[in-house]
């Protein structure tokens, strides 16, 4: 399900198999499933989103795996969730003259296996410390504009003193280290964008675990209740992939479902660096960046001396769904203080040759030095909150609508073309 992964035998799986099914249709869907001998446990209907969210025991799917249904995609390992899918297609295609109800998977978001550059949610380098930029926010840049950034909890950073608001105490880290290095993450994002936008107010909601990860149908709601609670730019500084390129339903459906006001801006992915191989992965859509309506973002990176620009190397190379890039690589901004957890060492099986884990002695890990509110990072994930800030300060400066502000800064970055010397899409200063 999620990042390109091929799932194991449907057999070995024990997590509850997931479908989303359109509201209305989710009586009809169940009727089916239950007429194949599933039993449906819990069924969360959202109103919001016009979804249900179908959950079934899954040591039942595997009975499914015999019984005839339309075909999978050649080289695709299917996993329960394709199981039931393929399944109920075949049931409505067979007896409903080939319709079938709206459905889909409930994938995994803020996930990057084996990925490159650099997120709190896997893949690339980690952040490292770095001094403060500012003593803190200062000017009136994005005064009256609202943006809603959905990402992990936020610290309460000094710096950021007054420039954020939350609905719910679990919008806040409040236990006491060590960190995970992803728990960092909002507070960087939303460093990035008070920093261009100091007047603006940052309106956080935390969907992602410390760890960095969460399910498309909990971005999914969520992305609608922010969205529609006032806010004028969305911030999404997350992302999935799936191994068929297509988007996941229920952030599509979330996307279509915000008011159309609303300026979205997502990040890239930090895929780029991946080995391409037939499929070339390095270069699959990220969501939900490249569902139509949002802003894709990728991040380029500066020569040593400021004045070239080149794309990152974790950003999707020749990628036609980025439509912008800005840098990303590397930045510098708020951050929790604390130390970092450091995972346990692993142990090489006895009788290896690499060293002195082979006699079964483990090598305590390298502890990094405890981060004092600041870091520098990289990714795409911050070359797109640079742009909300400063879509969010034109936006002011101009008194114009956010979308207006985007499109003004776009056109001047169009201007200029692509340059296909080095596969830059248009390049936004931030």
């Amino acid at each position: 399900m999620n990042d390109f992964v091929h799932l194991s035998d449907p057999s070995t799986e024990t997590e509850p198999t997931e479908i989303v099914v359109a509201l209305e249709h989710a009586p009809l869907v169940m009727t089916a499933l239950e007429n194949d001998g599933l039993h449906v446990v819990n069924a969360e209907p959202s109103e919001p989103l016009g979804l249900t969210l179908v959950t079934l025991d899954p040591d039942e799917v595997p009975t499914l795996v015999g019984l005839p249904r339309l075909p999978a995609e050649p080289g695709r390992t299917e996993g329960l969730d394709d199981v039931v899918l393929a399944r109920l297609r075949f049931v409505f295609d067979d007896g409903h003259a080939h319709w079938t109800p709206t459905m889909g998977k409930n994938r995994t978001v803020g996930v990057v296996t084996d990925g490159g550059g650099s997120i709190s949610y896997g893949g690339g380098p980690n952040p490292t410390k770095a001094k403060a930029w500012n003593p803190g926010r200062s000017g009136q840049a994005g005064k009256g504009i609202t943006i809603g950034v959905l990402d992990t909890a936020l610290f309460p950073h000094q710096v950021l003193a007054g420039g954020y608001i939350a609905a719910s105490p679990e919008d806040f880290v409040v236990e006491d280290g060590p960190y995970d290095y992803a728990q960092g993450h909002a507070t960087f994002v939303t460093g990035l964008i008070l920093k261009d936008a100091p007047g603006a107010v940052v309106r956080v909601r935390k969907v992602l675990s410390g760890a960095g990860t969460a399910t498309s149908w909990e971005v999914a709601n969520a992305i609608v209740e922010l969205g529609s609670a006032g806010v004028d730019i969305l911030n999404l500084s997350l992302v999935c992939y799936t191994e068929d390129g297509r988007p996941p339903l229920v952030l599509s459906t979330a996307i279509d479902r915000l008011p159309p006001h609303v300026l979205v801006i997502a990040c890239a992915g930090n895929h780029g660096g991946r080995e391409p191989g037939p499929d070339e992965v390095n270069r699959r859509p990220a969501w939900p960046a490249a569902l139509d309506d949002v802003v894709a973002v990728g991040s380029v990176t500066k020569d040593g001396k400021g004045s070239k620009l080149g794309l990152s190397p974790f950003t999707p190379p020749r990628a036609a769904w980025i439509d912008v890039v800005t840098v990303g690589d590397p930045v510098v901004s708020t951050y929790f203080t604390g130390a970092v957890r450091v995972p346990p060492p692993e142990v090489e099986p006895a009788g290896t040759e690499s060293g002195p884990a082979a006699d079964g002695a483990q090598q305590a890990p390298t502890e990094p030095p405890p981060f004092e509110g600041w870091a520098a990072w990289s990714g795409t994930s911050f070359a797109a909150a640079k742009l909300t800030g400063r879509v969010a300060a034109v936006a002011e400066q101009k008194g114009i609508p956010v979308r207006a502000a985007y499109r003004r800064l776009a056109a001047k970055a169009n201007a200029t073309g692509r340059r296909p010397e080095d596969d830059l899409p248009p390049y936004i200063p931030t």
